[in-house]
């Protein structure tokens, strides 16, 4: 249980830091999304 609560805090911290570099290039947006389809995957 406690390696699910750090895999999330991990998960939203990469994604908020993913979302502050997407504010600033195209370059971020698509790596969101990649972050999003592995996420998915897993």
């Amino acid at each position: 249980m406690e390696t699910l609560k750090r895999y999330l805090i991990f998960l939203v911290g990469l994604f908020v830091n993913s979302l502050g570099v997407s504010l600033n290039t195209d370059l971020g947006e698509k790596f969101i999304e990649n972050c999003i389809r592995s996420a998915m995957k897993l």
